[in-house]
């Protein structure tokens, strides 16, 4: 029930789940991350190119 309120609050600012986290992230950081710091605090790795 959580997720879907939580879900239905970031649809409002076309934000994913996953989007929301990244802010939160950077936000308890000074907003400054690199993108290592993110793939660790979301436990993923990314390869290739990102756009």
């Amino acid at each position: 029930m959580l997720k879907v309120k939580a879900s239905a609050e970031m649809k409002q600012y076309n934000l994913s789940m996953a989007q929301s986290w990244v802010l939160a992230y950077l936000g308890s950081r000074g907003g400054e991350a690199t993108q290592k710091e993110i793939e660790a605090f979301l436990e993923v790795e990314l390869n290739g190119y990102v756009s």
